[in-house]
């Protein structure tokens, strides 16, 4: 019997060559990964030559425009089941996986799979930066709004935090993951779809595997499959206050704003008096940090954002185009 077949899938965009071609040493030598997705997002053709021409068993899938990390990976995702696709594996452009990470996610899956249902359960790279804090911290609080609940900063305040076990669980059991290192089984892509257009990049990775959980999927991090980030997070700490105010891209402000008000108050409030009461607090930081120029434009820019992700109003907003070759943007 011939062993699954798994497909990498990968979104660049702009000029981050250098990063995908490190990324590549990894990925492309591992004889368990059959081909690899690359999904060129508005990339020059020049660029895409090169991409192309790294290896054989790079299949190349060009968008005449950057249409953001949503689209992009929808459509990755098709070209990888299209191509026999057992198993998706997608990773960020960035990201760098250790060599026997994907062996060790296959192994945690067959391991899992010996009291549930093989087709229900996803499983993902462990990422320091990204799984560090949700293992000591937990998942993220119901009603909270950006990352910010008043109870969780009191706690914090006086430095009450949960005990934790002496010895890490190997697997972990968690609601939300990243793109990033997340192996997916064909079956499981079938009954929960792809991910959704509308949110245009930001949070769409948050919306698709939580909609694996609601869809009778589990998720699970395995803390030996190793994956580092070459580049950092431009909203490295989730729910940094000056990092909303401060990002220079308007597109990634706007976009990050919306989808996570959006997710917060459609799949994560319970109390909606509270949902407000945490985004009340959080506005007000805001207002408090932005009296002068740039800041007080972008604080209208977030306080649009949110109410229109609460509003259900998502899809391309026609104020950002998503750049190929990405330039700050005015505030």
């Amino acid at each position: 019997m011939s062993e699954p077949v798994v497909v990498a899938v990968t979104v660049t965009y702009g000029d981050r060559f250098a990063s995908l071609q490190t990324v590549s040493k990894c990925v492309l030598p591992n004889a368990r990964v059959a081909r690899w997705v690359i999904v060129a997002n508005g990339v020059k053709p020049s660029l895409a030559r090169q991409i192309e021409g790294l290896d054989k068993k790079i299949i190349l899938y060009s968008l005449p425009t950057n249409a953001g990390s949503a689209p992009a990976y929808a459509a990755g995702i098709e070209v990888a089941i299209d191509w026999g696709a057992d198993w998706v594996w997608l990773l960020d452009d960035d990201n760098l996986p250790a060599a026997a990470t994907l062996e060790r996610l296959l192994a945690a899956h067959a391991v899992l799979s010996r009291d549930g249902d093989p087709t229900a359960i996803a499983v993902c790279g462990y990422r320091a930066h990204i799984h560090g804090p949700l293992l000591r911290d937990g998942a993220r609080a119901a009603s909270s709004f950006l990352g910010f609940h008043v109870r969780i900063f009191m706690q914090r305040l006086c430095r009450r935090r949960r005990a934790q076990p002496s010895t890490p669980p190997q697997f972990h059991a968690v609601s939300l993951a990243p793109y990033g290192g997340l192996l997916l089984p064909k079956a499981l892509i079938a009954r929960v779809g792809l991910p959704d257009p509308r949110f245009v990049l930001y949070a769409d990775d948050t919306e698709y595997s939580d909609r694996i959980v609601r869809r009778g999927g589990k998720l699970f991090v395995v803390r030996e499959a190793l994956i580092d980030d070459l580049l950092p997070s431009w909203l490295e700490g989730h729910g940094s206050l000056r990092a909303w105010l401060d990002e220079p891209d308007s597109a990634r402000a706007y976009y990050g704003a919306r989808n996570e008000a959006w997710f917060d108050w459609h799949r994560l409030t319970r109390n909606r008096w509270l949902y407000r009461l945490n985004r009340a607090i959080y506005f007000m930081a805001w207002w408090l940090l932005s009296r002068r120029e740039p800041r007080r434009t972008r604080f209208a820019l977030l306080r649009d954002a949110v109410h229109a992700g609460e509003g259900d109003k998502l899809g391309p907003d026609p104020r950002f185009i998503l750049a190929s070759d990405p330039a700050p943007a005015a505030p």
